[in-house]
């Protein structure tokens, strides 16, 4: 009869060595498996570093043509750290009011324009007019991947369209903004103000509106810094819940 050497070493004379046995032969099998992926595991590694080296190399490139801060090579976050430490130094002001400190910084630094790289996504900021002039001639206007994270906010309108859709549209809307226009419902809007008592009867639900708004500003732009909100997923089950909760409520105040 065959006896394995495993079986005749320990001889099982007890529950606790058979219980050991099979725990060794169930390890051990595991463990023949893990090594059998290894090579895939190696292999893996070895592409995410030369996607990384491609990545950077872009970037350290891409980067010396324009003002801004210089992210190291292997730093893949890029400013998106600075940023979030900025923030979170200023834990008592709001968020918006935090980057625009931020920005505002920046633009004393760097005048005209500077790059904030969002991982390896750049962000040009203009300051002078002169900037804004120089893009908007090159007559490529594709708008950043974030404005799509206002579009549950602000619908398909003229900050997240597209440039087919934004631009007839922005001309035909162009005039509406013109100061001398704008003044001659002066006169209409004071007296709605009035007529309705808008001032005193909602107050209360002005304050609750311009609060929620201010709250969904910063969960929007809290999620552009949050790599793992990138995914959907994940922001509807997180901070993106409350933001839709926020987001229905203002519709049900604006209609009513």
């Amino acid at each position: 009869m065959f006896r394995s050497p495993f079986v005749t070493t320990y001889g099982f004379s007890n529950g606790r060595q058979l219980t050991s046995a099979l725990i060794y032969v169930r390890f051990s099998s595991q463990f023949k498996q893990i090594q059998k992926m290894l090579p895939l595991f190696y292999v893996a590694i070895v592409l995410g570093v030369l996607v990384l080296i491609k990545y950077s190399l872009w970037r350290d490139n891409f980067s010396r043509q324009f003002p801004g801060n210089k992210p190291g090579f292997f730093n893949v976050l890029g400013d998106s750290a600075i940023v979030l430490m900025h923030c979170l130094s200023n834990t008592d002001l709001p968020l918006l009011y935090s980057l625009g400190l931020f920005m505002k910084e920046r633009a004393e630094q760097f005048q005209q324009l500077f790059c904030l790289w969002i991982f390896y996504q750049p962000s040009f900021f203009m300051v002078k007019a002169e900037a804004v002039k120089q893009l908007l001639s090159k007559g490529s206007l594709e708008k950043n991947w974030a404005y799509g994270y206002l579009e549950p906010l602000l619908g398909t309108g003229l900050v997240t369209s597209s440039v087919e859709k934004w631009k007839p549209r922005r001309k035909l809307l162009t005039p509406c903004f013109h100061a001398d226009i704008l003044r001659g419902f002066l006169t209409v809007h004071n007296i709605r103000n009035n007529a309705w008592d808008f001032n005193r009867s909602s107050r209360k639900n002005s304050a609750y509106y311009i609060n929620s708004m201010k709250r969904i500003s910063d969960i929007y732009l809290s999620r552009m810094l949050k790599i793992w909100e990138y995914s959907d997923f994940i922001f509807n089950l997180t901070s993106g819940r409350e933001g839709k909760r926020l987001i229905k409520m203002i519709e049900d105040f604006t209609k009513s």
